[in-house]
């Protein structure tokens, strides 16, 4: 058979806003920390039915350092989240979103080491400007780009660039 009758294909999953509203943070919390995992536990197997599974992580992980864990205004996540997720089957975060700046620069760049630390991709934030801004992946023989992204939310700054009413530095 010729190489050009070979059809492959990539089977790649999405799912929304991952968040970890007060309610959330209250319900998982254990005497050692947080147990994300049962969040996960009947979907997990549909994540893991992918090639590549990618989750919209809408909070930072700011750790203690930057305060309480807190969900709605200003999320700061427990890093448990991240081997929940990744024992969940997800592959890639896409990071750059509304409340990615909620814990300022150091969340944004902390959020990225443990996501490195677990083996988890991430899109849309890096750590510096050297870092490449576009994923490439090849899977199954199929040679994949993505890119991630959001807007800024500069109507509540003045007209400052801002995300989630934090602003940034120009």
């Amino acid at each position: 058979m010729s190489s050009k009758n070979i059809v492959s294909k990539v089977v790649i999953g999405a799912a929304g806003d991952i968040m970890t509203h007060n309610k959330i943070l209250e319900t998982y919390a254990t005497d050692k920390g947080y147990d994300f995992s049962p969040i996960f536990t009947s979907i997990s197997e549909y994540y893991k039915q992918t090639d590549l599974m990618f989750v919209d992580l809408e909070v930072p992980l700011g750790g203690p350092e930057s305060g309480d864990f807190a969900g709605y205004p200003l999320f700061n996540c427990p890093d448990e989240l991240i081997p929940a997720l990744k024992t969940a089957g997800v592959d890639v975060c896409l990071t750059a979103n509304n409340h990615g700046n909620d814990q300022g620069f150091h969340g944004m760049m902390r959020t990225l080491d443990i996501l490195d630390k677990y083996g988890i991709g991430h899109l849309g934030t890096r750590k510096d400007s050297d870092e490449a801004y576009v994923m490439i992946r090849e899977i199954n023989g199929i040679k994949l780009g993505m890119v991630g992204y959001t807007f800024d939310t500069r109507e509540y700054t003045g007209g400052s660039i801002s995300i989630n009413k934090n602003e940034l530095s120009p």
